[in-house]
């Protein structure tokens, strides 16, 4: 009998072993296609964030040069303001020396220079006003 019982135990034991066996490779096996699938529905999900992060970056990347540009703008008209208001200076240092050399033709020329490049200058700045307008 008791060896009846050894038997028993035994190929129940077996029984149960390969029983639970097949459970967790059915489990093993189901799980393996979850985490699979749940991969790949999380890289989608990550392709979508990445695209979307990447419009923002593109977006973002237009604002700082329409800034960059508009700054551009600001700093070309300073500058021709700068020049402008130089050769004003300029200019009228120069009638200082005209009244007090009124003959000399080199000072005329010179004067006569001047006007001309301030008014190139003049054009330039008011140029670059109005691409400050425009932007």
């Amino acid at each position: 009998m008791t060896e009846e019982k050894k038997s028993w135990t035994s190929y129940f034991t077996k029984k149960v072993i390969v029983s639970l066996s097949v459970v967790a490779t059915i489990l093993t096996i189901v799980g393996g296609i979850w985490a699979f699938e749940a991969h790949y529905a999380t890289n989608s999900r990550v392709d979508h964030v990445v695209k979307m992060g990447e419009e923002k970056v593109v977006d973002l990347e237009l604002q700082i040069a329409g800034a960059l540009q508009n700054q551009q703008h600001k700093s070309d008209v300073r500058y021709w303001q700068f020049m402008y208001d130089k050769l004003t200076t300029d200019i009228n240092n120069l009638r200082r020396q005209m009244a007090r050399y009124p003959n000399d033709q080199v000072l005329k020329q010179d004067y006569q220079d001047l006007i001309n490049q301030r008014q190139e200058v003049k054009e330039k700045r008011d140029k670059a006003m109005d691409n400050i307008r425009i932007n």
